[in-house]
């Protein structure tokens, strides 16, 4: 498999692999579903395929799923991973990357009687059974923003993303509208690595930033958080995390992290599986408003920051809960 690792995880006390494991019933005597992932990277990467990692995780634990995966998958061979687990044929296939898109849609194709779903990231891209679910860390990139514009000296912020998708896009401008409403004045310069995992090339981007000024920095992508938590831990800036708790990495320099939760995200697509209600497989935005997405601001730094800007975080999280406050969101 290219170096990629077949793990089965079951509960304790079921051993076996493959379809002995999803054969297990779960507690009250229904059926677990059986839940398959295809992860871009190691599963306790720290961000983008650990929070999918947990959640599922967390649905086993609490016997709803019987979760078998795949990590460290490259692109040129999702395809192939992705049809040997529809041979085995589980209830749902997870493709958890943009960058298999074409792999999970070819083989969506191939197996119309199978469930699938990926992270769309920003489109709306989906199939009879090819459902399409959202990460949508732009609106806690706008709440990023605001912290950041608090906490900057120098009035210059950055950004690393991986590739302009839309996603990416919709992080950025998040990331810089939440800032400028703030300070109006301040300046935020975007570069972009070309793929999500060059940890290298992230940090040095992120470098020739510092060196214009930047001191606190938004992401996207796994790999451009890595290099720019790497470049922000060297110099003393401020970093954000990616999509989970990246703070272990960098604690006194990681500010807050843009946090999904796949637990409850994932859990609506589980729900209607579940219910028989899948097809045709649907969007699955995921909300601030419902808590699947925020920003988490590192424990580790949160007495050092300034009370304006934990005060003014927490406003914006009320509102938000409350629906007063719809955060603005541009992919272009």
């Amino acid at each position: 498999m290219g170096g990629a690792r077949w793990r089965v995880l079951v509960l304790a006390g079921i051993f076996g692999v493959g379809l002995v494991g999803w054969q297990t019933p779960a507690s009250g005597g229904m059926a677990r579903l059986r839940v398959a992932a295809v992860l871009p990277a190691e599963a306790n990467d720290l961000t983008w395929t650990q929070a999918l990692h947990v959640g599922l995780l967390r649905h086993q634990r609490e016997g709803r799923i019987t979760y078998t995966y795949t990590e460290s998958v490259e692109p040129a061979e999702a395809e192939r991973v992705l049809r040997r687990y529809a041979e085995r044929r589980p209830d749902l296939i997870i493709a958890h990357s943009g960058t298999f898109r074409d792999a999970v849609f070819r083989v969506a194709a191939e197996f119309r009687d199978l469930n699938f779903a990926w992270p769309s990231f920003g489109s709306r891209d989906r199939d009879t059974n090819l459902a399409a679910y959202d990460t949508p860390v732009w609106e806690a990139s706008y709440l990023a923003g605001v912290v950041a514009a608090h906490v900057t000296k120098s009035g210059k912020l950055g950004f690393v993303g991986g590739i302009p998708f839309p996603g990416c896009r919709a992080i950025f401008n998040a990331f810089r509208d939440g800032a400028r409403e703030v300070k109006p004045g301040l300046e935020i310069s975007p570069v972009y690595v070309g793929n999500f995992v060059d940890i290298a090339k992230a940090k040095a981007l992120a470098l020739s930033l510092i060196d214009r000024g930047a001191d606190v920095f938004s992401i996207c992508g796994s790999g451009p958080a890595r290099g720019t938590i790497e470049a922000a831990r060297e110099r003393g800036v401020w970093a954000v995390g990616y999509v989970y708790d990246m703070s272990p990495l960098a604690p006194k320099n990681v500010l807050g992290s843009l946090f999904w939760d796949s637990y409850k995200g994932i859990g609506e697509l589980l729900d209607d599986l579940q219910k028989g209600t899948f097809r045709p497989a649907k969007y699955y935005a995921g909300k601030a408003k419902q808590g699947i997405t925020t920003f988490k601001v590192n424990d580790e730094v949160l007495a050092t920051l300034p009370p304006s800007a934990v005060r003014t975080l927490k406003a914006y999280i009320t509102r938000i809960e409350r629906g007063t406050f719809d955060i603005p969101i541009s992919f272009d």
